[in-house]
């Protein structure tokens, strides 16, 4: 599992070591082996990289613009303890597993992705993604930010509810590259940004 970024501020690889951030990850996958929705730690872009021998890998992904309308349906619809129906990083979770049945039932949009050895996925920040393993296959995956990214890590949904989730303090970070962003990051706001898809 990946370590715990509390009250710190990955900014580069010589701030320290930051298991899936600024070093990648291996995924060994198998027949049927699958990854539960959720949306990546601190709302970061991810990208994973099919190596070149092994079966094709399946993604659901749902757009930023509707994690909202997926968070309230998830909280309502799939039973658990109350602190997790009602957390708002119940996306953080990855406990769930819906179904494109059940998106489509909800009104949820999203794309369905078939990614084959030697491909790449890039998926954008706090958008929801699941999917499975139709054999085995090796994959490769790294989390990463840019400056467009800062909007989503300010009003990324903390967990509030389990213990050794990933939060960070993007204060230096925020003031150097937006610092247009900070009084909104301050105050627990959502900025304004000019992104159709924020």
């Amino acid at each position: 599992m990946r370590e715990n970024c509390n009250h710190v501020c990955p900014r580069s690889s010589s701030d320290g070591n930051y298991p899936g951030i600024n070093s990648s990850y291996m995924y060994f996958g198998l027949k049927h082996s699958f990854f539960p929705i959720h949306i990546e730690d601190l709302s970061m872009y991810s990208i994973n990289f099919l190596h070149r021998r092994g079966f094709p890998k399946i993604w659901v992904v749902v757009p930023p613009t509707s994690i909202s309308k997926l968070h309230h349906f998830l909280s309502r619809e799939f039973a658990g303890p109350a602190q997790h129906r009602t957390c708002i990083g119940l996306l953080s979770h990855k406990y769930f597993v819906p179904t494109p049945a059940w998106l489509r039932r909800n009104g949820i949009p999203f794309k369905v992705v078939v990614q084959r050895n030697g491909e790449g996925v890039l998926v954008a920040p706090n958008a929801a993604h699941f999917g499975f393993n139709t054999g085995n296959n090796c994959a490769e995956a790294t989390n990463f930010a840019s400056k467009a990214y800062l909007p989503y890590g300010i009003v990324y949904p903390k967990c509030t509810c389990m213990p050794g989730e990933v939060h960070a303090d993007l204060t230096v970070v925020i003031k150097s590259q937006s610092p247009e962003l900070l009084e909104a990051y301050k105050a627990g706001k959502v900025p304004v940004v000019s992104s159709p898809n924020f």
